[in-house]
């Protein structure tokens, strides 16, 4: 049996021990990741297990438990093409906005550029800086 290609949007949240959290304000990681499954149900298994895999407790800098938990799928889907090649999209969304403008990032804030940026700081020199969002993101809806 042939493999498909899928891409599957995973969404974890973070919690840190001793700070209050209210739930319009968490802070999330949204994560897109492409896998290869026989069919559509063998493709959601292995993307529960991603998103399980990326749960992560750690002690920061400042002593607190970090724990990073798996909320949930935002989307699963087979790439349109069969073979995944140059300019190929994999995935895309309709959406309402009152400002495209400001989802667009300049070229130096595209993580493929702003992570030489940012490389040689700690999680919390990024948050103290207010630059977080760049690379997590408060769930917002467009």
């Amino acid at each position: 049996m042939a493999l498909e290609w899928f891409v599957v949007s995973v969404i974890l949240k973070c919690e840190i021990a001793g700070e209050p959290t209210i739930p319009s304000e968490w802070t999330c990681l949204h994560q897109i990741h492409v896998l290869r499954a026989a069919n559509r149900e063998i493709a959601f298994i292995k993307a529960i297990k991603i998103g399980k895999s990326l749960e992560a407790s750690y002690i920061n800098a400042e002593g607190q438990d970090v724990t990073w938990t798996f909320v949930g799928l935002e989307n699963l889907e087979e790439l349109p093409s069969k073979v995944i090649r140059d300019r190929a999209e994999i995935c895309g969304r309709i959406f309402s906005t009152q400002s495209p403008e400001a989802l667009v990032v300049e070229k130096e804030g595209l993580s493929v550029f702003y992570i030489d940026e940012i490389r040689h700081l700690t999680a919390q020199e990024i948050l103290e800086n207010g630059i977080s969002s760049r690379l997590v993101c408060n769930r917002v809806k467009y």
